[in-house]
């Protein structure tokens, strides 16, 4: 074989390695996930909002999307004389042209700005882009009114469909923890 292609070969498998192992220090499961959250002492309850058909189709037109979900829980992380710190949340977004599912991991702080926001699961491996910190760090302190997909937040070259799944995940969750937890 061609040194050439042999070199070729060789940088694009190191690069989906590297690729590959960034991916895996961001994301991981939903437990680690929560427990990476917490601060010693602090302690977690759980609250799951039904969302009315109203609710949804707010948010589906403020979003410009047609599949909120009838519920979103939220794991409260309240210190040891019960204030809220934070609130994670997971919403799985779907994108039907890919049949992909991604888990969308959503740390809010308890004034309602993002505190993180990380991809916890994804099918295919090309969204695992969006688990790089360069893109999930532009969530970090941003409310509703600035979390607008190419507006503030930047997509990824390659995973615009999944970028914008992502950023709307975000939206959702800032939208129901507005409405029912802030």
């Amino acid at each position: 074989m061609n040194r050439k292609y042999i070199l070729i070969y060789t940088l694009f498998f190191a690069v989906i390695f590297t690729f590959h192992n960034s991916y895996s220090q961001n994301a991981g499961s939903k437990k680690a996930y929560i427990s990476s959250m917490m601060a010693s002492g602090s302690k977690l309850t759980k609250k799951t909002i039904t969302l009315s058909e109203n609710e949804k189709k707010e948010i589906n037109t403020f979003l410009k999307i047609s599949d909120t979900p009838n519920n979103v829980t939220f794991i409260n992380i309240k210190s040891n004389n019960g204030d809220l710190q934070r609130s994670i949340t997971f919403i799985q977004r779907i994108l039907p042209e890919y049949n992909q599912d991604h888990t969308i991991g959503i740390v809010i702080n308890h004034d309602g700005t993002v505190h993180d926001a990380s991809l916890i699961n994804a099918v295919e491996e090309y969204p695992l882009m969006l688990a790089i910190k360069s893109f999930t760090g532009q969530f970090k302190g941003k409310g509703l009114k600035n979390t607008l997909f190419q507006k503030d937040i930047n997509g990824v070259t390659g995973a615009t469909e999944s970028a914008k799944v992502f950023n709307d995940a975000v939206r959702i969750a800032l939208k129901v923890f507005k409405k029912h937890l802030l």
